[in-house]
């Protein structure tokens, strides 16, 4: 009920509730670790816990599978994909892992692990779920190795299993307003808030796969930079300013 909710800061308090009263579980410490990085909260003691989950419970496909995930979201990708391989290692029809690895690795053959994916995926057996991630992973896989017409396959079907609708008119219409409200200057209505941070943030803003985590961890080596990683706070942040826009401008869009 809690998941289902999309309340993390319950689900983290309830696990860390499971932890305490049973320290040896290596899945209770794994998801404690995952809701406090779903949350920002201290990313380097999120992937301590998970390394430690791992040393716990190393033959445990999921935990690798998490561990992999935040590496990558810290721009530590080499070892992201080391700990995607060892998820597949051992459950090989783990798609979703398949997934993450494919879009932080560049595939440069067929290899057994592209083909055992393919025999999972033609076998009938993976939830439509599974389907989706294998096919985007395939693509991906497939585009890697210069083959488009099956990337484009795998492509198409990735999104007809999905079937995502698309308004065209809604998002036209949600920029519109969002010009006219830029254009009379109406945020400067917001009152600035008594936080006032002791250094200046550095936003580093870019396309997905364009090398934006690549250029945080450069700028984090140096000493007087801290990289944030790839919070939600800026989701947060745009949550209230819609809020408010809402309720002082009377925007309606989305």
């Amino acid at each position: 009920v809690v998941m289902s909710a999309r309340q993390p800061e319950d689900v983290a308090d309830l696990r860390a509730r499971l932890f305490e009263a049973d320290p040896g579980n290596a899945s209770a410490l794994c998801c404690l670790a995952m809701c406090h990085w779903q949350l920002g909260i201290e990313p380097a003691k999120c992937l301590g816990d998970l390394r430690r989950a791992v040393q716990m419970a190393p033959e445990e496909a999921p935990i690798h599978h998490n561990l992999a995930t935040v590496l990558a979201s810290e721009g530590q990708i080499a070892e992201a994909c080391e700990h995607f391989l060892k998820a597949l290692e051992l459950k090989p029809d783990d798609a979703e892992a398949f997934f993450g690895l494919s879009q932080n690795y560049c595939f440069i053959e067929e290899s057994d692990l592209i083909r055992s994916m393919l025999a999972y995926y033609s076998s009938g057996q993976f939830t439509p779920r599974a389907r989706e991630f294998a096919c985007f992973a395939l693509a991906k896989a497939f585009s890697d190795l210069g083959q488009p017409d099956r990337a484009m396959h795998f492509c198409l079907e990735g999104n007809r299993l999905v079937q995502r609708s698309y308004d065209a008119e809604l998002p036209r219409a949600n920029l519109a307003e969002l010009r006219s409200m830029a254009a009379r200057d109406a945020f400067r209505g917001i009152a600035p808030g008594s936080f006032a941070p002791a250094a200046t943030p550095l936003f580093v803003v870019g396309m997905p796969r364009s090398g934006t985590t690549l250029v945080e961890s450069i700028l984090a080596q140096h000493p007087h930079v801290h990289a944030g990683g790839e919070t939600m706070l800026l989701i947060e942040v745009e949550r209230a300013l819609f809020a408010w826009c809402e309720q002082q401008l009377g925007y309606s869009g989305g």
